[in-house]
């Protein structure tokens, strides 16, 4: 349908509703209403609303459509990164309304369109799996690095400019740099060559620290390194600083990669506030459960210190979050996933991303392709390849290593595929090999 055609519909539709407006207001008052009155009941209840039809935009809705097809083919060979697709479209309904979670989420306010009574059952579940103490408090974020934004803006404030900021050199730079933003002095701990911190130099550095004045250890744990998703030990973490005898330290597990992941597994997590001095974690929502806007919860231990915040004037809530306005949305879809999933659920969806990862593992094997993997991790580290292969299969790729992250979209189809167009790389390159020594064996007999 062009255009004209469109507007010519819609014009008739309005002549159509100016008929029956005319015949209800001649049974009502006994006359007919006159054009002008007709028009101006028709302003009277119209709004700015109207004037967003986007399907009436036949250019704009073609460019949608294109980017949808182009976005959408990209997601099917997804493996470089930590994204997944699951279907959220269920809330498509909800999308026409601002559910803004304001500020505290314990506090309802005066913005009433929002979801913070599901923000709230979301915490408890994460209070659950991380086995929080009674005093734990938490917030929707907009993602990782808010997160860990707020444990240094919290460490600031427990012990003012004390905080010396310990990371080790695979944590995510975005870390180190808001560490910078609030502290004048950090450390970075070089690491081994899976990833992890060298646990003999933090010792050796923090033991330095507290020979030279009242300092206040902060150290970033990493749950899962950007690249080679490493997990910092926790166990040996937390008995080094206990060891160097600081008065006080603070422990931030930045487990945007592995929050979701390691609570689940068999084995002991180490996300556990009862069992590790762990002063507050933050995790990833967009990385999975998949939620299609950028989100990620802050849980830490110390809910008291926010009592004293002040309450906004309007909006009647305690300004105790990093940004006022949250998305309701995201806190109702995360929500959504674990109260349909259940912890069972849960727990059956990473250990399908770990089976998957042993099986990609076993397939880089079967083709004797050089690849690894850290322990409990989903992130498989290989050997390069051609870089046509990198772009279709969108793969993050470091000097001649590349990483595949592991989500649950992954299939066992999936793998070999990616497979099979690693093997083509192979046959390639061992008919160009074949070439070149036949050429060379023509020149020598020349």
């Amino acid at each position: 349908m062009d255009k004209q055609t469109y507007r010519n519909k819609q014009n008739k539709k309005s002549d159509q509703v100016n008929d029956q407006v005319s015949q209800i207001g001649q049974r009502v008052t006994g006359r007919v209403l006159s054009k002008q009155q007709v028009k101006y009941r028709n302003e009277y209840n119209k709004s700015a609303l109207d004037m967003f039809d986007l399907k009436s935009n036949l250019k704009l809705t073609r460019q949608l459509s294109e980017l949808e097809k182009e976005l959408k083919e990209k997601r099917t060979y997804g493996m470089g990164f930590p994204a997944t697709f699951f279907d959220y479209s269920f809330f498509g309904s909800f999308l026409n309304m601002l559910m803004n979670n304001l500020g505290e989420p314990t506090q309802g306010g005066q913005y009433a369109i929002h979801t913070k009574a599901y923000e709230i059952k979301l915490l408890k579940f994460y209070y659950q799996i991380f086995h929080c103490h009674e005093n734990a408090w938490g917030y929707l974020t907009s993602g990782s690095t808010e997160a860990n934004k707020m444990a240094f803006l919290l460490t600031r404030q427990l012990y003012g400019e004390k905080g010396v900021v310990f990371v080790s050199d695979q944590t995510h730079s975005f870390v180190v740099d808001r560490a910078k933003d609030y502290f004048r002095r950090h450390v970075t701990i070089p690491s081994q060559t899976n990833g992890e911190m060298k646990y003999a130099v933090l010792e050796e550095r923090l033991n330095r620290l507290h020979d030279h004045g009242e300092y206040v250890p902060v150290v970033v744990v990493n749950i899962g390194t950007t690249f080679l998703g490493a997990i910092d030990n926790i166990k040996i973490v937390s008995q080094i600083i206990k060891n160097s005898k600081f008065e006080h330290f603070y422990i931030h597990c930045d487990a945007a990669l592995l929050g979701n992941f390691l609570p689940f597994i068999d084995q002991e997590s180490p996300l556990d506030f009862k069992k590790y001095p762990i002063d507050s974690i933050s995790v990833s929502g967009h990385k999975l459960p998949g939620i299609p806007i950028p989100s990620g919860l802050f849980v830490c231990r110390h809910a008291r210190i926010f009592d004293d915040y002040k309450e906004t004037a309007y909006l009647d809530v305690k300004n105790s979050t990093l940004n006022c306005s949250r998305s309701g949305l995201a806190a109702l879809m995360w929500w959504a996933f674990v109260e349909h999933l259940g912890k069972d659920g849960f727990k059956k969806v990473i250990q399908h991303c770990y089976k998957m990862t042993e099986y990609l593992l076993k397939r880089f094997q079967d083709i004797s392709w050089k690849a690894w993997v850290n322990k409990n991790s989903n992130t498989v580290i290989f050997e390069s390849p051609a870089n046509t292969v990198v772009e279709k299969w969108v793969i993050s790729k470091v000097g001649k290593w590349s990483h595949i992250v592991v989500m649950p979209h992954f299939s066992y189809s999936l793998v070999d595929e990616f497979i099979d167009d690693i093997k083509k790389q192979q046959r390639k390159g061992s008919q160009k090999q074949r070439l070149s020594e036949d050429l060379l064996w023509i020149k020598s007999t020349q």
